[in-house]
């Protein structure tokens, strides 16, 4: 009776010792959120010992639970209201554009659609490079920096030609190469039919492909394809020119680039000048190669898929007409590997096709490199054989000499 449930009154004059379990639990929750968010009527207090020591550690806890709610549903409040706020900074900066420039209504609605949609994909602003190198550049466990190198991207920017051509002429894989490239790409995502630089642009970066097929395209005919593993954009940069050479249009529906700014490739190019030489010489490498394919192709209104099969047949033929290598590889054979391997080719990761699996990839891509590993077999030995006889020509040369 000396306890807060005997003094606690109901509208009956009855005390909490005469009524159900229900309304006991009723009064007593009321007691404890009134300690716990510190409101305290005065309705309902402590008086003996124990209610004085129960209600200070009911106050302690509460003040501690109590600050952590309010802290995380401020913390929800503030992100939101940052990411509304970027929204409607672009939102506000792309009507300031349409106005300046006097855009019509039409297109001023589609750049602020556009300006949005970059921040529904996920926003980068914030993402500080430099912090990130400098940590992942402390001494790290080779074991687990191994890892990390590996996993970037899903392991796709380590085997991009862009990093792995430099480590087979130099021999070397620097980890922070990668650590730095990896940090300092972008992914984005493009449309099937979007370009993504046309002739005459301004070269603001290159781009790695990770998926999907891009192709460099003149009068909306294709020459040149790039795939899952190549790279594109570099050469403009690397050979210091100004302005874009080609028009790249993305051709399939699954696909990836990773985005390096100017800026970045020239820190790149910078804090590793044995890398930068190679770059540099493989950028003039494939201007010409672009400018001889421009000159020379035979522009027809080709999809991707004609287009790789028919590049690949006529390399076949050529290699099996032009030399009689290996006799029991025929032409038809080679050609018919060809296409099988362009098909495999422009899919891009593991053979995918509109998300399914076609088995007979991996048959078809064994039975093309069986067949270029006999042909690589058969010239290394004729090469041989010409060192051979060179060799046995020059010492009967010195002799009779």
């Amino acid at each position: 009776e000396n306890t807060w449930l005997g003094r606690r009154q109901l509208t009956d004059g009855r005390t909490l010792l005469d009524v159900g379990a229900y309304l006991i639990w009723l009064h007593g929750m009321y007691f404890v959120l009134t300690v716990f968010t510190t409101v305290g009527f005065g309705d309902v207090s402590p008086v003996t010992e124990f209610e004085t020591v129960y209600v200070a550690f009911m106050m302690l806890v509460g003040t501690v639970v109590n600050s952590l709610v309010v802290g995380n549903i401020i913390s929800i409040i503030s992100s939101v209201d940052k990411f509304a706020t970027k929204r409607a900074h672009a939102k506000h900066l792309t009507q300031q554009i349409s106005s300046h420039v006097r855009l019509g209504t039409v297109l001023s609605k589609t750049l602020e659609l556009w300006a949005l949609e970059q921040y529904d994909y996920g926003d980068d602003e914030d993402f500080d490079r430099e912090a990130a190198v400098r940590l992942l550049g402390r001494k790290m466990k080779p074991e687990l920096l191994s890892v990390l190198t590996e996993s970037f991207f899903n392991g796709k920017i380590v085997r991009n030609n862009f990093l792995t051509l430099p480590f087979q002429l130099l021999e070397i894989q620097p980890p922070k190469l990668v650590v730095t490239t990896a940090l300092a790409a972008t992914e984005c995502v493009y449309k099937v039919g979007e370009v993504v630089f046309r002739t005459g642009d301004i070269p603001l970066g290159m781009y790695l492909v990770t998926s999907g097929t891009f192709a460099s395209v003149a009068d909306l005919h294709i020459y040149q394809l790039f795939g899952h593993g190549s790279y594109f954009g570099d050469c403009e940069l690397l050979t210091r020119q100004h302005a874009r050479k080609s028009t790249v249009s993305c051709q399939t529906e699954s696909n990836s680039l990773l985005f390096i700014t100017r800026d970045d490739l020239m820190s790149l190019a910078k804090e590793f000048p044995n890398f930068a030489q190679v770059w540099e010489s493989e950028a003039r490498r494939r201007a010409w190669q672009q400018k001889h394919l421009l000159r020379h192709s035979n522009l027809r209104a080709l999809d991707h898929w004609d287009f790789a099969a028919r590049h690949l047949q006529r390399w076949a033929r050529q290699l099996t007409s032009n030399v009689r290598l290996y006799p029991s590889m025929s032409r038809a054979k080679t050609s018919t590997c060809a296409s099988n391997f362009a098909q495999a080719w422009t899919m891009g990761d593991g053979g995918l096709k509109n998300g399914q699996v076609d088995a007979s990839i991996p048959e078809r891509l064994s039975t093309l490199v069986s067949e270029m590993n006999k042909v690589h077999t058969h010239l290394q030995q004729r090469l041989d054989g010409c060192d051979q006889a060179v060799h046995k020509l020059r010492n009967e040369t010195n002799t009779q000499i």
